[in-house]
């Protein structure tokens, strides 16, 4: 995935909390005044309700944790810092979801399920290099460059030949040069392949 700074961290629904006060304390750390950081606030309200949720105190999925999104503003919080507590509590959540698929269908179910999400993973990764993803179809579409997503899929292929080369936080922070249209990778497919990648991680961590 490109590395820019933008105004979400990616997208979804934010939870309602009280802001915090001047004398509250914040684990998070401000970025220079003239620089963009995530809106406190907002982060502050999601935090406090995934935790909750995490709690039993109300319900949040893993999905949820992945998707939020806050609006830039000067001074606000470091977005690595932020990000790498959201990453946290995504990978909590997801494996939270797993004990509760288990207790509800049994380890066959779930290990069926792992199989399944393995097979349509290994589907993609053993297409020829240079053929595992459309291409735009518009000529100025900004796309990811083909080497290094074929890079990436060559590593996720040896993982998952039993030699065990990444991790799901290495995947996740995974960046691609961007290329111009028909010379790379639509950009949407590939991102679902990486998260659906990243997700599996998770589950066989």
């Amino acid at each position: 995935m490109t590395e820019q700074l933008t105004s979400v961290r990616k997208d979804t629904t934010m939870g309602r909390r009280a802001a915090r006060t001047e004398h509250e304390s914040s684990p998070f750390t401000r970025v220079e005044k003239k620089a963009y950081g995530y809106q406190p606030n907002q982060v502050d309200e999601f935090i406090a309700r995934a935790r909750s949720a995490y709690d039993g105190n109300e319900f949040m999925a893993a999905n949820d944790v992945r998707d939020v999104s806050f609006a830039a503003v000067k001074g606000g919080y470091a977005p690595h810092q932020v990000d790498k507590v959201l990453d946290r509590l995504e990978d909590a959540f997801r494996r939270a979801e797993r004990d509760e698929f288990i207790e509800s269908h049994g380890l066959e179910a779930w290990n069926s399920y792992l199989d399944d999400s393995i097979r349509e993973l290994m589907g993609r990764l053993q297409r020829p290099a240079g053929q595992r993803f459309r291409r735009p179809k518009k000529s100025k579409a900004i796309s990811y460059r083909v080497e290094d997503v074929d890079a990436v899929c060559e590593t996720l292929f040896a993982h998952f030949t039993d030699r065990d080369t990444v991790t799901a936080q290495q995947l996740r922070a995974t960046t691609f040069r961007a290329a111009k249209g028909k010379k790379g990778y639509e950009e949407a497919e590939v991102d679902a392949f990486v998260q659906a990648g990243i997700e599996l991680l998770i589950n066989l961590s």
